[in-house]
């Protein structure tokens, strides 16, 4: 009998040690991904702020308050400074919207007689960015780090593959050794200088959410714009340049010089004239005020090679990117200030000027001196 009890003892401690992958610290990065990954699928409601830093939003900081509870329901506010009243995303069992307060519009998706699929947004944020951050990764443990007061795995991810669409150099995270959340994502450029930070503060995990938070009160005077699928699709129609033409009211203006195997593959064109959910999309999420404006995207294709150029007329004239700003270059463009400065992670460089009332954007990986060139043939 007491060899039983003992085998049961010692059986029993071995399913705990398993289950906190914490006995003398033997884990490995395997060992902590499936655990993250089990967390996530564990889950039936979680609440938590998400401040993000982005050196492409000039390192100002985005709040993000979350709530998520099965199957589909979601509370989010979204603030890009401490004035601004923020963004809202609402999921429920009836209907799905994004309040935005600066132009007083509610776009709302009825989930009555719909399918899942069929639906304004993922509800699941925490999910949505787990996979994107793993996605395409490679992880490796490099410790543990001590992070706003809690003790916490440090994974290095690296690409796993090359690829001009990556962000950075490598990046990091940060597990909870707790409760084996991601609490902290970096990615850095190959200076490890940091280019993008996430931190993910005050998590609250299966606490029994009601149903009734995730209700939404209709802002008086609001403006409500009910989307149907049609509505729906943020993908640009792709189109020839003639086609293009006929679809704006600038000139649009292109280049007499590319690099010897680009061609022109297709155009695109956006505006505030299209439905007000595309118009809000490709305005910038956090910032759309409702702004009148024209874009026309040409795309040279050379292999998997892209260059874009992007031309629109819009009040707001630039990018506010400054040449005393790090990594910034200006750059005389027949006479008018260009500005140069790398995007993703340094993988890629964008040139921006302004001919006349257009504001005028080069994006490629190509080097400077033949960004400059097409630049100062583009007319």
């Amino acid at each position: 009998m007491f060899r039983f009890e003992k085998i049961v003892i010692v059986f029993a401690l071995t399913i705990i040690c398993t289950l906190c992958l914490g006995c003398g610290e033997n884990i490995n990065t395997d060992d902590i991904l499936l655990k993250v990954h089990m967390r996530a699928d564990s889950l039936e409601d979680y609440s938590y702020t998400m401040y993000v830093n982005s050196d492409l939003n000039e390192n100002n900081t985005e709040k993000y308050n979350i709530s998520w509870k099965r199957p589909m329901f979601m509370k989010g506010t979204f603030q890009t400074s401490n004035i601004e009243p923020g963004i809202e995303m609402i999921s429920n069992r009836s209907m799905q919207l994004i309040y935005n307060p600066e132009s007083n519009i509610v776009f709302k998706k009825s989930l009555y007689n719909t399918s899942y699929d069929d639906k304004l947004f993922e509800p699941n944020l925490y999910s949505v960015f787990l996979n994107e951050t793993l996605n395409g990764m490679s992880a490796s443990l490099a410790g543990s780090d001590i992070i706003d007061e809690r003790d916490a795995y440090v994974l290095v991810l690296n690409p796993s593959t090359n690829s001009n669409e990556t962000i950075g150099e490598k990046a990091k995270i940060w597990v909870d050794k707790k409760n084996w959340m991601v609490i902290r994502y970096e990615i850095f450029n190959k200076n490890e200088d940091t280019l993008f930070m996430v931190r993910i503060k005050n998590i609250k995990i299966n606490s029994t959410i009601p149903e009734n938070h995730f209700d939404f009160e209709m802002p008086e005077e609001s403006t409500v714009v009910m989307l149907d699928e049609g509505q729906l699709s943020t993908e640009l129609e792709k189109m020839q340049l003639e086609d293009s033409r006929k679809r704006v009211t600038f000139e649009i203006l292109t280049p007499d010089y590319v690099p010897k195997g680009y061609k022109l593959n297709y155009t695109t064109v956006s505006s505030s004239m299209d439905t007000q959910y595309l118009s809000f999309i490709h305005s910038d999420f956090s910032i759309f005020s409702g702004q009148p404006y024209e874009r026309v995207t040409l795309v040279y294709t050379n292999g998997d090679n892209e260059l874009h150029i992007r031309e629109t007329l819009s009040e707001r004239k630039s990018s506010g990117v400054e040449c005393f700003e790090k990594d910034v270059i200006c750059i005389d463009i027949n006479g008018s200030e260009g500005k140069m400065y790398p995007v993703f992670g340094g993988n890629m460089r964008a040139l921006e000027w302004q001919s006349g009332n257009i504001t005028i954007t080069i994006i490629s990986s190509l080097n400077e001196s033949e960004i400059k060139s097409i630049a100062e043939t583009v007319s």
